[in-house]
């Protein structure tokens, strides 16, 4: 594997429906610890970043081996309506796209991605699809054909119903935050992570797509722990 893999943890302070997220306990855990671990331990990755506007976050993370932290990210990287793109270039800018190949972006509110996982991924990409965009992909939890839209007063079925039980239910995965990865001249032309027509997906368990925004999607997270502790 000649080309350079490079990781971005992103993790800013503040946080809307769960308040310090990231650092937030899981499993007597901070949540951010599962992302840096996993990082840490990947032998694909070679080198890793952790992004932070948090002096707490930024000491935390550089207690792990690899995790890098050259610099603090700017307050204004570091809002509620910030867009993660502009924070990936943040980061690509401040190491310099010269020193990388692909972006492997880490959303540290996946705790169940593992090193597998993200080794797996890069040996996929390297191996069979180098120039492309990877993305994660899990079967969905729950299906577009059970699903409606509200507007107006006026329901609409999300996709048709029509079907003879769930089994006859046509196929669809949902994207997770566990995988992205980005040959740098994509994201350098683009802008963004993948083309929503155009990516080549890896498929994730359903435990590792698990993305934690909202307090129920944490407590789903603890009773999975306890239920392989």
């Amino acid at each position: 594997m000649n080309k350079k893999y490079f990781g971005i943890i992103p993790a800013r302070a503040g946080s809307k429906g769960i308040p310090n997220k990231n650092m937030t306990i899981l499993g007597g855990k901070p949540l951010i610890e599962y992302t840096l671990s996993a990082a840490s331990d990947s032998k694909n990755l070679d080198r890793i970043i952790f992004t932070s506007d948090s002096p707490v976050m930024v000491k935390f993370a550089s207690s792990f081996p690899r995790i890098e932290v050259p610099f603090i990210r700017p307050a204004e990287l570091a809002q509620d309506d910030t867009p993660q793109m502009a924070v990936v270039k943040h980061a690509c800018e401040e190491i310099g796209y010269e020193t990388f190949d692909h972006i492997f972006l880490l959303e540290p509110t996946c705790p169940f991605r593992t090193t597998e996982d993200i080794d797996m991924a890069i040996a996929m990409h390297s191996e069979k699809c180098p120039s492309e965009c990877v993305v994660g992909l899990s079967r969905v939890l729950q299906h577009p054909c059970e699903m409606v839209s509200l507007s107006n007063g006026i329901r609409k079925a999300v996709e048709s119903p029509n079907h003879n039980g769930r089994q006859s239910f046509p196929e669809y995965f949902f994207i997770s935050g566990a995988v992205y990865i980005t040959p740098k001249e994509f994201f350098m032309s683009h802008g963004k992570l993948y083309d929503n027509s155009n990516f080549v997906p890896f498929f994730t368990s359903q435990r590792s797509a698990i993305d934690i925004d909202e307090p129920f999607q944490l407590q789903i997270a603890e009773g999975l722990l306890k239920c392989t502790q």
